[in-house]
């Protein structure tokens, strides 16, 4: 993949994010119970831990899904012996 289509992807993303934001605000993405929020006179910190954690593991979840259901795909596709021992041992 190339970087200007990388880059394009990336961005389209951030739209998307951005034009979602309400949506994700009324779900309560935002303020779950391990964020962290200070607030003092004029100023405050917001630290999404757990808003965090739950970003990272989604994507990383749906990704090695698909990457398990390629790999299924893939094997049943080979016919010969040889192909067979190679996606043996990559697993």
């Amino acid at each position: 993949m190339s970087l200007s289509r990388l880059l394009i992807i990336f961005g389209l993303s951030l739209v998307a994010l951005g034009l979602l934001w309400p949506v994700i605000n009324k779900i309560g993405l935002g303020r779950l119970p391990d964020d962290i929020v200070i607030e003092r006179d004029n100023f405050q910190v917001y630290i999404p831990l757990a808003t965090s954690q739950l970003v990272s593991v989604i994507p990383s979840l749906i990704l090695w899904r698909r990457r398990l259901l390629l790999r299924v795909d893939s094997a049943r596709e080979c016919s010969r012996p040889a192909c067979r021992q190679q996606h043996r041992l990559r697993r």
